[in-house]
Parts: C-alpha cells; structure tokens; sequence
C-alpha cells in the first residue's frame, strides 16, 4: 500500500457506521498538513473502537487531554499509542489489522514526526531499527534452537547404531561355525547399519555447520540490538537535554509522566513478585537472597523478573559456563548442579577461555566477544583465566572488566575461583565467589545463593555428582602425579567426552602414538584430573598379557566375591564380572598401559557402563572398537612453558630453540632439559650437537629409567621381529628422512639399489601399501596421503643399525631415486608439488656436489637445472639462491659450466635485482656459444641490459635475437624473441610498437602453447600493461580481470606471475579511477610479495613505488614518504643514483615535498631528476615529459611563471607527437600549459580554449566521473607519477 493512499480498510467505519467520532472537536487550520493527516487517521481508527474518549484514556492508562491532542493532531502522537489503537480497533471490529494497514499508519506517524520534530523521528527510526534487528535474533534464535533438537536427535541415533554393531559383532563371532547363511545375513545387517551410521554422521556435520551459522547469525543479531540501544540511549539523552533547554516546563511536565508510569510499571512487577515469595514460603525453604539481590560488583545479577523455572535463573536466557587452562572438571560439576536445580541440559553451555592464545588480540574485544551472546554466564576463575604470567598484565585486565561493555553485561554473570593460586586484585570487581576448599555440600550452597538459585531439596541420600579433588572410593596403581605436566587441556577434555558420551558397552578409548610422545603421562593425568567423575579408578600395565591377568585376578576379582581358592583364569572373569554388573560402581574408570599388542589384550577388556583408556603404540585397536585418538607432540607454546619450567637457567629462545631440535617431543624434552638445568654447558652447544645427530647426554627420571633413544631402538626391533619387510621398507625411508618421505620417491628408488625382497615390495602397490600399513599401525611413521612423515629419533635409530660404508651408498640412491623422480617440465605449474618433495633432498644427497661415478651426469645437470628453474618461477628466492651457492660447477674458475644451468642462475640474479653479476655472466656465456645455442643467452643479455637501464643497446641485441629466429617463426625461441623486443620498445617509451608486438606474441602464445601456459600468461600480463600505457584503460581493466581468474586457477595466489597479474590490475583499476579498490588490492599484493619474495626483489620495489604514490594521492604523506624514501635508497644501492628507476623515485618523493608546501625543496628535486632522466633515456621518453610536468608545476608554486609555461608548453608538444593528441599524459600536460599561461599576461583566452578543449578530451577518455576529470574541473594541478616496468 502506498503512503500516500488514503487510510482504508477492515479497521475504517463506512459511512454511517455507529463509531464514536462525535466527542472530538474538528482538526484545527493551523495544524501542519502531516500532522493533520495522521489525525484523520487515527480518528477512523478510534471511531471503529466504539468508545467515547475518555473510556478509551482509562482504557489505555492515559490522560485525556493528552489522548485528544493526539485525535486533534496538535501533538503527534507517539508511536506506542499509535500500535495501542490499533490493537484495540482491531479487537473491537474482530478483525485484525493488515499488514498494509499497520505500515500506512506508521508511515504518518513517522512524517508528522519528521515534519514537527526531527530528532524525535530520527529516534523513533533508531526504536524501529532496534525492533527489527530483535525479531531477526529471534529468529535466529529459533532457528538454533530446532537445530540442536535435531542435532541431538540424529547423536543420539548413531550411538544406538554403535551398540548395535558391536552386539552384531559379537553374534556374528558366535554363529561364525557352522552357520554360514545366518552370518552372511548379520553381515549384510551390519553393512546396512555401516552405512546409515555413515550417511546420519555426514548429516551431523551438516546440521553442526547450519547451527554454527545460525547461531552467529544470532550473536550478531545481538550486536546489533545492543549498538542500535547505545544509539538509542545517546539519542533520547541528548533530545532530553535539548527539550530542556528549549522548554522547561514541558519537558518537566513530560519527565514527572514517565516517572509515574514507570512507578506504576514497578508497583505491579513488585505486586508478582511478592506473590512469588508467598507460593514459596510453605514447602521450599529456600534461603534468603543477599541483601538486595544478588550482587555482582556493585550490580543486580538479575532484577526482578517474571515466573522462571525452578531454581529462579531467568527464563529466556542459556548459561553459558566458562572456565581455562584444566578446570573442565569444575564447569563440569557447575553444569550437573545447576541441571539438578531445575536448568534443562541443552541450555547449559560449557566453553573453553584461552586469553593466551592470541596475545595480539585486544583485551576489550576478547572480553566483548566472550560476553556478548545472549546468555547467562558463569565464570570460573584460576590463574589460568587471566594468563599474567604469559600474554595479559593486570593493568589489561583493570582495563578491560571497568569497561563499559563488561559494566553492561554486570547483571547476566557471575564469577567463582576454583583455584588456590593468588588471584588478582581485578577479581575484587567481579565480586568472585571462592568455591576451592569447602566440601561438595557447601560448595553447592556457594554456588546456588550466589546464582540465587533454589536448591531441589530432595529427599533421601545425597547422589556422588563429582566434585573436583574428591578422591574415588578405590584408587589403585595409577603412578604417581607428575608436578611439571604441561598443557594437553583440550587432548584431555577430548578423551573425556568420547568416554562420556560413547553407548553402554562401547566407551574403550585408545591413546597411540610413537615412543616418548606422553602416552602414560597424559593417560594418568586424565586419571587424576578426572578422578571425580569416577568411584573406581583402576591402572595395569598391559605389556605382558600374563602380568595383566595376575593384576586382574587381585583386588577387582575380590569385590563382591568370595574367590579365595579360585584358579587365576576364574578370579579374572569374577574380576570382569564386576566391571560389567557396575560392582562396586558402573562409575569406573580401567587404564591399561602400554597395550602394544591388541591381539592378545582385546579379550581381557571389560564390558559394562564403565571407561577403559589404554596407552599404545599400535593402531590395531581400531580393529576392536576402539576410539582411536592419536597424541601429537606439544605445541611449541606447550614445549616452551615445559622446558622453561624443566629447566628454569634456559631463556625462551633456547628453550625454543631446543624444542624445534627435538621436535616438541615430551620425552626427550624432559631428558634433554633435565641434564641442561644440572649442567654447565652452553645451551646453544647442547642443542647443536642435538640438531646435527650427535650423541648428547640426558637426564632420565624416574618414570621413564632408560635414556630416549632406548625407546625408538625397542620400536624398531619389535617392528624387525614382527615384519623384516616393514623394517626394511623403515631402513629406506631412513635413507630419505627424517621428516616427510615421498612414496613417489620410494617408488622411483632404482631396483638394483635394493635388495630382491624390496625390489618386489615396491614393483608391486598392494603390498606397499600394506606394509606401509604395518608401519603406520607401529607408530614407526605418520602418514599423510602420498607421504610418510618419518621423526628424526626414528630415523636415527634405524641409521644406528646400518654399518658406516652405506653411507655413501645411501647416498648414491637418493641421487638416482631423484632423477627418475624428476617430472621433467618446471615451467607447467601442475609439476611444482612434485619438485616441492625433490628439492630438500638435493644437498643431503650430494646433488649438488661434484659429480661421481655411476652418476648420470646429463639426467643430475636436467635435475638440478629444473629444480632451480621451479625455485625461481616459485618465488623461493632465499633456497634457490642457496641452492647456487651449493653448486660446485657454478664456483669461479668451474671448467666448463652447465650453460643452460647459467641461463637458470642469472633469471634468479634478474628476479633478485642483481642485473651487474647477470649481465657479466651472461655475456661472458655469450662469448663461449655459438648459433643457434646462443639465443637463449641473447634473450637473457637483453633482459640483463633492460634491467640496467641500457634500453638502446637492449634494443639492438633484440633485433640481433629476432632476426636469428626468422627462419623459426613457430617456435618457442621466435616467441620469446617478440616478447623481449616488445619489453624493450616498452622500456624505450614506444608503447604502441610495444603493444602491436606483444599482441602477436600472445596471439603466437594462446594457439601454440595454450591459454594455461606460465609464457602465455605472462603475455597475457604485459599485454593489459601495453593497453595502459597507450591509455586505454578501459580494455585493460577489462583484460586483466580475465587474466588474473585465470592465473588464480591455473597457479593460485603466492606465485610472482600472479603477484604481478594482481599488481597490473591494481594500476588498471586506479587509472579507471576504482581508487579505492586499486589502492586495496595494491596495498595486500605489496604485502604478500615482501613475505614471499622479499622487500628488496625486483617485484616488491615495482609494486612498493607505485604503493608510495597512492598514499602520497591519498594525503598519508608520511607514510609515502617513508616508503618513497625506502624505494629509493633500495634502487640506489643496487642500480646506482643515475639509473631511471632511481630517479624515477626522486622524483616521486619530489612531487611529495610539493604537496608539503616545500616548494624550494621539490623544485630542486625535480629540476635534477628532469636532467637525470634526459641524460637517462632521452628528451622525448614519456618518464622525461612525466618529469617536466611535475616541474613546471614547482616553477608555478615558485612564482616563476615563464619557466613553467615554457616547461608545460615543451612538455605538452612532444608527449602529443610522442604519444598522441589522446593520450592522458598529453592531457595533463596540455591541462598544465593553460594553468601555466592564465598565470601570464595576455595568456587568459589561449589557456581557457586549451583547458576546455583538455578537460573535454579527458572526459571523453577516462568518462565525466573519473577523479582526474574532477581534479581538473576543481581547478587542481595535475600530476604524473612515476612507475616502473618490469625487464
């Protein structure tokens, strides 16, 4: 319905219709016509009530004379008695009000608002704002809500499929003999159930995904609500004030009708909850709050509210149990506590807080974000929660919870210490409840009065609900407690909700992982730190079957029975017998240690309501039903806090530093630690000697005796005694580690290197794979898809059993295994992953060293030229660079070099910047060649002498190229002689030569190489460059979109080709005036090539120049000059002060000065640069006619009107015969001649003909709204940057 319609409709009285409309008075003439048309308005709404005036007022708990000064129309009236009115006109006619009814209506409301009181109506526009942003939280909310259902629905289907498979497992072992039909057919049943398990737990990750949306799509609905009611209050305060002063009595007079209907509103909310506390008085008991509530740091918890569930906690709101570091037990106990008093399970939230874990994040918004849902939160407070001693200061924290936000949210948290470390004194304003020390009675007493919750007071015997320290009934063999255990929170708090939330019979976790890794460790922490959960914590170790069964058949065996006389095989199934009937408890809790062998120990595991947590190193216990879970080494954060506490004399750098040589592993951590607090020896010596494999000594404790390497050579002999095949299949891997192994690289291993046996395990798939399984299943290496990832102990501890004379053997076959490993195309982008896995083996295995014989000296020279081909288009520059450096026939005074190896070398040298060492190398290569060899060392001499800044004689060589390729014109070398001429007519400032020849390359490229290929991109690139600098930035921008999807699908984003596409359609975005998208994109393309490639490299200073530019447009004038200054020292020192990228960048920092007002400064600057830049690259290049622009514009500000019209008009003549009438350089300078000559006497008339005629072709050729059109119709000085071209 439009707004302007008349008000029609179900809620209008027709004519002669029997609504009260007499009593009020006509619509006065002086009222304002909005304010007159909402009062017709609501007076139909009024007649179809039916009641007079002063009904409705009492009706409506409002004064009449204010109702019909609404009627009237000589107050606008409120939007609340607006929605009032028309609730009532629709109870009285039973009909409701249409949704286009409801919004014509308001749409009156709000103009006459507008029309009378602007501020009043922008407020009203916040309320509505507010109004909508809460129905979309609740919908969200909504929305959550069905999910979880939903969620929970489909968890709880797939652990009743879990126990149905395992029952089906068991009868399928029973029927096995005899019953081959009624097998198959619980097979197939087992099968089906496979399969709807699988399909319900994809649909899980589908509904989580769509709850996680919907439950952000919530939060920040909440945001909003709460920004839109800062608004809101800042609104009405300052209208409040305005009212005031403008009018004191009315505002008064307003004031003291809020303050009554506010005390009424109270009455009545104290009038319920008076009668609450009567309902109760009788039967319930429950204590009396705190005086005044429930007091939080000086603020209501919860103010008096509406009936709530049993317990009192607000209806609307979840709780949300927040806690740190090891304290899950505790929110644990909160949650079953609080679902005990009343509190639904699915409304209880428990959520980790780690305020270390992002130390750069601002405290505030940690605080915000951790507060900011829509929920009640209870805080669990330790050292752990304020982190001081790692990432937070107290005066952070002071900071943070006196903030407003926090202040805020006072009334919706609440805050407990569960710790006996010292708190800080910031608690104080948390008004923290200390729950550590008391029993678990009093500590729930602690608990519910502060949340102001009602206990249950149920009858009968109090039920164990775990509080944490409450030590189990029965504790028998668990180690001792490790004071120094570190971290592991998140890997323990997963061991406890898989055993919690596994089916009856099915809760059997299994920790593995290689040797030293923590298994034991973690396993009896979890034991301790879970222990409260649990009224039978039982530990064995399960090494050997008969020691366990001697374990089994003790004191378990005993509980409930009568066994004495009982043989050793009875008391152990009594002792099972138990676990499973939950005698003396179904809350235990077996942990069976060291369980290497699942093939002998699966039969002794209990069934029953209770856990199991074994320690193994063997990946076979998923073949019981096992949960597998595999332990990862430390975090480094982790290993640092471990070897800083080990060994308190190390710094966190060695601490680091010896975590990096061990590679976070637990074990050696503590044995390596230990001996360094005890002993005097450097620290940066020990870790040496550890890094580079030499014995070093340890210090072994007592829950491990043995030093750590004992532990990998038993790993390696129970894998020989098990499988010589997987041990030999270990011993090549060994010769390739440690770390990641191909299997391709494996697979390539020449046979004759290997023994028989191993020559067929690697021709023959299957078995790779399965003895790669028998590895895998010994913790021996990790697997990730086509790799093994082999740990350096591991590797050592295998090496140690081979004699010394393999060495160089050793060596010979990862040479051999590299070069049949070798895909032979660097240049195609789909090979890189396979030249990742080749180029860390090139220096252990010799390849870059002299060559030795056996060596297939051609294939190693192909090997080691691609795999610094791959570096440099890759962008490694630091490992290629290092790589050169390896290579002993590329050391001075070499006799005979690896040509093409030079070519790959000096396109390395040009990437980095170093054009000097290029171009003498490759002219002294040139020298050495002869036809037609010699063409891709002209190609690399000319790019050299680009790079130098010799374009001439760049340019002839090209011709020299060019003409020695006629004979080939489809070839790949007639190609790449178009592109380098073109390169060089670009650098020469002829770009429409340029683009006509690259437009034939590419064009040769596209039908001869393909769309995808990196020369034809490359093309692709420079061609969008030619269609700038010619001025057609229009077709650029267009082109390189394209090209830039393209080089994101064929390369991804972190290659130089694909910095340099994003770098070239930055500037065509910036020159089509999409300023604000240009400067982005150039500003995150500039840093992602410093951190790939470097500052220094050739790209990053190209992108570095023109990012100074932007800012310097932008008006960051200091940053631009920091970074203008950085540019041009960077050229300076490797081009040299006369090169013109150098002077280029002076004078772009002179332009800079100028807009600072240093006039002097920049003319100086400017006038050097013009004479550099004439003497660099002549009198009519583009950068020279660029330059005089820019100096004539300092002349202008100088007062020296002659010179900078001589200037502008030079500058002005040649870029039009230069470049052409069109072009946008010779624009500006024509735009700068006519601001040059309205400066001079008599220069009036030419120069307006000359503007006019300048800023219509500039219209015309970048469009009306380009900001160089509105600079130049704001009378502004047009500028030229300087911007450097790739060689």
């Amino acid at each position: 319905m439009d707004d302007d319609e008349e008000l029609s409709g179900e809620l209008v009285p027709r004519t002669g219709d029997g609504g009260r409309v007499g009593d009020l008075k006509p619509i006065p003439d002086h009222v304002a016509p909005a304010c007159a048309e909402l009062a017709a308005g609501l007076r139909g709404l009024f007649g179809a009530v039916g009641v007079s005036l002063r009904v409705f007022a009492l009706r409506v708990h409002r004064n009449p004379g204010a109702v019909s000064r609404y009627l009237n129309g000589t107050v606008v009236a409120p939007a609340e008695f607006v929605d009032t009115l028309l609730t009532h006109a629709a109870k009285a006619t039973g009909r409701p009000a249409s949704s286009e009814v409801v919004a014509h209506v308001h749409g009156l409301q709000r103009r006459a608002l507008q029309a009378t009181n602007r501020s009043a109506w922008e407020l009203q526009n916040l309320r509505d704002q507010l109004a909508d942003a809460d129905r979309r939280r609740q919908q969200a909310e909504v929305r959550a809500e069905a999910l979880t259902e939903a969620l929970q629905a489909r968890k709880q289907r797939i652990a009743e499929m879990e126990v149905e498979q395992r029952q089906l497992a068991v009868a399928m072992s029973v029927e096995r003999d005899g019953h081959g039909a009624e097998v198959e057919l619980l097979r197939d049943e087992r099968e089906r159930l496979r399969g709807e398990r699988d399909r319900l737990t994809e649909e899980v990750a589908r509904l989580q995904s769509e709850l996680d949306q919907a439950r952000r799509q919530a939060l920040e609905a909440e945001r909003r609500c709460e920004e839109l009611e800062h608004q809101l209050q800042a609104g009405e305060e300052a209208a409040a004030e305005q009212a005031e002063a403008e009018d004191p009595v009315a505002h008064r007079l307003w004031l003291a009708e809020e303050q009554a209907v506010a005390a009424e509103e109270r009455a009545r909310r104290l009038e319920r909850e008076l009668a609450r506390l009567r309902g109760e008085e009788g039967g319930r008991g429950a204590p009396a709050p705190s005086p005044g509530g429930r007091l939080i740091a000086g603020a209501y918890l919860h103010p008096p509210s509406p009936p709530s569930p049993p317990g009192g906690l607000p209806a609307h709101l979840p709780v949300t149990v927040t806690y740190a570091g090891p304290n899950r037990p505790w929110a644990a106990w909160v949650a079953r506590r609080l679902e005990a008093a009343g509190v639904a399970r699915e409304e209880i939230t428990l959520r980790r807080w780690d305020p270390a874990a992002e130390p750069s994040v601002d405290l505030d918004r940690a605080m915000a974000d951790l507060l900011g849902d829509d929920a009640f939160h209870v805080l669990l407070l330790s050292e752990h929660f304020f982190a001081l001693d790692s990432a937070r200061t107290e005066e952070e924290w002071e900071a943070a919870l006196g903030s407003a936000g926090v202040r805020r949210r006072a009334e919706r948290m609440a805050a407990f210490v569960v710790s006996g470390h010292p708190m800080p004194v910031v608690v104080a304003r948390l008004g923290a409840v200390g729950l550590l020390g008391a029993d678990e009675e009093e500590c729930e007493r602690r608990l519910l009065r502060a949340l102001g919750v009602a206990p249950t007071g149920a009858d009968g015997p109090r039920q164990r609900s775990g509080l944490p320290g409450n030590p189990p009934e029965l504790w028998d063999g668990v180690p001792r407690r490790n004071p120094r255990f570190t971290g592991r929170d998140v890997l323990l708090e997963r061991i406890n909700d898989y055993l919690r939330n596994a089916p009856a019979e099915a809760a059997v976790c299994a920790l593995v992982g290689p040797p030293g890794i923590g298994k034991t460790q973690l396993a009896a922490e979890y034991a301790y730190r879970f222990a409260a959960e649990y009224d039978v914590v039982w530990w064995a170790a399960a090494d050997n079957r008969g020691v366990l069964k001697e374990r089994l058949s003790g004191h378990l065996a005993h509980l409930g029975n009568d066994v004495q006389g009982y043989s050793t095989q009875a008391r152990v199934g009594a002792a099972l017998d138990n676990l499973r009937r939950g005698v003396p408890s179904d809350r235990w809790l077996l942990v069976l240690d060291g369980a290497d062998d699942p093939e002998d120990i699966a039969a002794l595991l209990p069934g029953g309501r209770g856990h199991v947590l074994i320690t193994s190193q063997s990946r076979d216990w998923a073949d019981h039903y096992a949960e597998l879970l595999d332990v990862p080494p430390f975090s480094r954060r982790e290993s640092v806090a471990f070897v800083r506490a080990r060994a308190p004399r190390l710094s966190g750098e060695e601490a680091d530093a010896l975590a990096a040589a061990v590679e976070d592993l637990p074990l050696p951590l503590d044995q390596t630690a230990g001996w360094l607090d005890g002993s005097t020896m450097p620290a940066e010596e020990y870790i040496r000697r550890l890094r580079e494999g030499e014995p070093v000594p340890v210090k072994s404790g007592v829950a491990y005796p043995v030093p750590y390497p004992s532990a990998f050579e038993e790993l390696t002999r129970r894998l020989r005694n098990n499988s010589q095949l997987a041990a030999d299949l270990l011993q090549l891997c060994a010769v390739f580690g440690p770390g990641p192994v191909p299997l391709a690289l494996l697979r390539a291993v020449p046979v004759e290197e290997v023994s028989p046996a191993l020559a067929a395990l690697l021709e023959d798939p299957t078995h790779v794979e399965t003895t790669v399984g028998k590895l895998v299943q010994y913790s021996a290496v990790r697997r990730e898809a086509e790799t093994l990832r082999l740990h350096r102990f591991v590797c050592d501890a295998v090496r140690r059993t081979r004699p010394e004379d393999r060495r160089d053997k050793d060596a010979r076959v990862i040479r051999r295994a590299l070069v049949a490993a070798d895909p032979g195309h660097p240049e195609d982008p789909a090979a890189w992953p396979r030249y990742a896995e080749l180029v860390p083996y090139l220096e252990p295995s010799g390849a870059l060293g002299p060559r030795e014989a056996g060596d297939d000296t051609g294939r190693l020279g192909r090997l080691r030229r691609n795999c610094l081909t791959y570096l440099t288009l890759k962008g490694d520059y630091a490992t290629a660079s290092h790589m050169v450096g390896q290579m002993v026939d590329l050391q001075a005074g070499a006799d005979a070099p690896d040509w093409e190896l030079v070519l790959r070398r000096t396109a390395l040298l040009r990437a980095t910047g170093d054009y000097a060492l290029a171009e003498r190398l490759d002219r002294a290569l040139l020298e050495r060649l002869h036809d037609p060899d010699s063409l891709g060392a002209l190609s690399a001499l000319s790019a050299d002498l680009r790079g130098l800044g010799r374009y001439e004689e760049a340019y002839a060589l090209g011709i020299r190229q060019f003409g020695a390729c006629l004979p080939f014109e489809d070839n790949e070398d007639y190609m790449r002689a178009e592109a380098d001429l073109a390169a060089s007519l670009r650098a020469l400032g002829r770009y429409g030569e340029a683009l006509e020849q690259d437009e034939r390359a590419l064009r040769q490229r596209r039908e001869t190489l393909g769309s995808g290929h990196l020369d034809t991109l490359a093309s692709e690139t420079v061609y969008a460059w030619d269609l700038l600098l010619v001025g057609r930035y229009a077709e650029a921008l267009d082109h390189q979109v394209r090209t830039v999807e393209s080089h994101h699908a064929g390369l991804g984003r972190d290659y130089p080709h694909t910095l340099t596409a994003e770098y070239v359609l930055a500037l065509c975005r910036l020159n089509c005036g999409e300023t604000e998208a240009g400067t982005a994109l150039l500003a995150g393309t500039l840093d992602r090539a410093r951190r790939l490639l470097g500052e220094d490299a050739s790209l990053s200073l190209m992108i570095a120049c023109s990012y100074a530019c932007e800012l310097c447009e932008a008006g960051h004038l200091d940053a631009a000059a920091d970074l203008g200054e950085r540019v041009r020292d960077a050229y300076e020192r490797s081009l040299g002060a006369l090169h013109p990228h150098t002077i280029g960048a002076s004078a772009n920092h002179g332009v800079l000065r100028l807009k600072r007002g240093e006039a002097d400064a920049a003319r100086s600057m400017l006038e050097k640069a013009l004479a550099d830049m004439t003497r660099a690259v002549g009198e009519k290049h583009p950068w020279t006619l660029g330059i005089a622009v820019n100096t004539s514009a300092a002349c202008q500000v100088m007062g020296d009107r002659t010179d900078a019209c001589a200037l502008s008009r030079e500058a002005a003549l040649r870029a039009e015969k230069a470049l052409g009438r069109r072009h946008p350089l010779t624009l500006t300078a024509r735009f700068a001649l006519a601001m040059d000559l309205r400066e001079i006497k008599g220069g009036r008339d030419e120069a307006r003909t000359i503007r006019e005629a300048a800023i219509d072709a500039l219209e015309a050729q970048l469009g009306p709204n380009h900001p160089t059109v509105t600079a130049a119709w704001q009378e502004k000085r047009l500028l030229w940057n300087f911007e450097p071209l790739p060689v």
